[in-house]
């Protein structure tokens, strides 16, 4: 015999055997937006429950919470996030409204256009006036850990777009060294070309929208990296467009020179290191 139990809703469907309203009012002391580094907020605990001991899968209990759509994120680490569609399409806009051509200096001072590299526009964003570029900064320092934001006396935020045919030639990012380290952020898909190839170390990058690529353009004894030399090749169908973020090395008091000759600076996640 099959009871009828009347109509039941989406989250019945999702209620877990744990969801009891006693086992929520245990189980309410433990909340981890309150105490996120408690041990049951990571994986299976024991516990008693009701006298007897068991074992509470905390994980699928904070899943489930989950998908009714409860959040564990702190109004700090929300006040962080931003719209990336609205950001990129912000600097695209500005660079076709500020944005100009490729042009090169011959020695004897006459200047000329590549036919190839002519079909890039780029501009120059300044964070501390254009929201999109200071985004975009913070953003480049949370991930790096190195110190970029409100820094002044160096490059602003450079933004590029390539059109058809369009390249940008092999080259070092530091000059002078003077650029620590390069942090690159694409903004859209290529149908076809418009790799990111750096060419001493066979690595060849293909552009995805909203991702990005760092690296260091020197070591920590301030010699310049060979293995960074790279450049843009030349968009086949589609458009390019990407920003330039580069680092000075006055504004990064905190990083150390190594003992050792040649070393490289320790690639950090999120601004963290694996090693501490």
């Amino acid at each position: 015999m099959i009871e009828t139990l009347g109509k039941i809703s989406y989250l019945d469907c999702l209620r877990t055997p744990f969801e009891s309203e006693h086992y929520m009012e245990i189980s309410a002391k433990y909340d981890c937006t309150v105490y996120p580094h408690n041990p049951i907020c990571h994986g299976y605990t024991d516990a008693k429950f009701f006298g007897q001991t068991g074992t509470t899968d905390y994980l699928q209990v904070k899943f489930w919470s989950m998908c009714k759509g409860k959040t564990f994120q702190t109004e700090q680490e929300k006040s962080k996030l931003f719209c990336c569609d609205r950001l990129m399409n912000s600097l695209i806009n500005f660079t076709y409204e500020t944005g100009r051509r490729e042009v090169f200096m011959k020695h004897d001072g006459e200047l000329y256009a590549d036919p190839l590299q002519r079909q890039v526009l780029y501009t120059w964003a300044d964070p501390h006036e254009n929201k999109a570029a200071m985004y975009t900064s913070e953003l480049a320092e949370r991930i790096t850990g190195l110190k970029i934001v409100n820094k002044t006396m160096g490059p602003l935020l450079r933004i590029s777009g390539y059109a058809p045919g369009g390249y940008r030639a092999h080259h070092h990012d530091t000059m002078h060294n003077l650029h620590v380290a390069t942090f690159m952020f694409y903004f859209s898909e290529v149908d076809k070309g418009g790799e990111t190839p750096f060419i001493n170390s066979g690595v060849n990058v293909v552009p995805r929208k909203g991702s990005a690529v760092f690296w260091y353009n020197l070591f920590t004894d301030g010699i310049t990296d060979q293995s960074t030399f790279h450049g843009g090749c030349p968009v086949i169908m589609g458009e390019k467009w990407a920003s330039i973020r580069w680092i000075m090395y006055d504004w990064q008091d905190q990083l150390q020179c190594d003992l050792k000759p040649e070393t490289r600076f320790e690639i950090l996640v999120n601004g963290k290191s694996k090693y501490k």
